[in-house]
C-alpha cells in the first residue's frame, strides 16, 4: 500500500495518487504543480538552452558485413570530429541492425559535413539518415 511519501527519485513508475486518504488532493496539487514548473522553467530558459542537432541513422540491410569494411575510417571521422568539440556524444542503440544509432552535434554545419564524408554513409552501410533540431536543457 502506498504510504504516501514520494517515490525514489527517478523511480516514477510507482508514483500513485491517493483518492481515498485526505491528503490525496494535496499529492494531486503537487503533480501539479511539478508539471506546472517544469513548463515554466522550460519557458524560462528557452533562449539560453544552446541549440544541438540530433543525426539518426538507419542502418542497410545486411549491413553487417559491410560495417568492418568502414569501421576504422568511421571512428577516425568520429573521434576528429569529437576533438574539435563538434561531436558530443554518439553510439548505437541497443541493436544497431534494427534500431540504428544517433550523435549530438554542436552545429548543423558540422552535423552535415559529418555526413557527407562518413564512410558509412558514403559505403552503404546506412540507408537513411535524418538530422532534427534539439534544445538541450540540462547537460554537462
Amino acid at each position: 500500500m502506498n504510504s504516501g511519501a514520494s517515490p525514489p527519485a527517478g523511480d516514477r513508475s510507482r508514483c500513485t495518487t491517493r483518492a481515498v486518504t485526505s491528503d490525496a488532493t494535496h499529492t494531486q496539487r503537487e503533480h501539479a504543480i511539478r508539471g506546472h514548473w517544469a513548463i515554466e522553467a522550460l519557458h524560462q530558459y528557452r533562449g539560453r538552452m544552446p541549440k544541438r542537432f540530433v543525426l539518426f541513422y538507419e542502418s542497410a540491410e545486411g549491413s553487417a558485413s559491410k560495417v568492418p569494411l568502414f569501421m576504422a575510417a568511421h571512428m577516425d571521422r568520429l573521434v576528429a570530429f569529437h576533438e574539435r568539440g563538434d561531436l558530443l556524444l554518439v553510439g548505437p542503440f541497443g541493436d544497431p541492425q534494427e534500431e540504428g544509432s544517433m550523435g549530438i552535434f554542436a552545429s548543423r554545419e558540422a552535423v552535415e559535413e559529418f555526413v557527407a564524408g562518413d564512410p558509412f554513409v558514403t559505403g552503404g552501410v546506412m540507408r537513411a539518415w535524418h538530422i532534427r533540431e534539439w534544445d538541450e536543457l540540462f547537460g554537462s
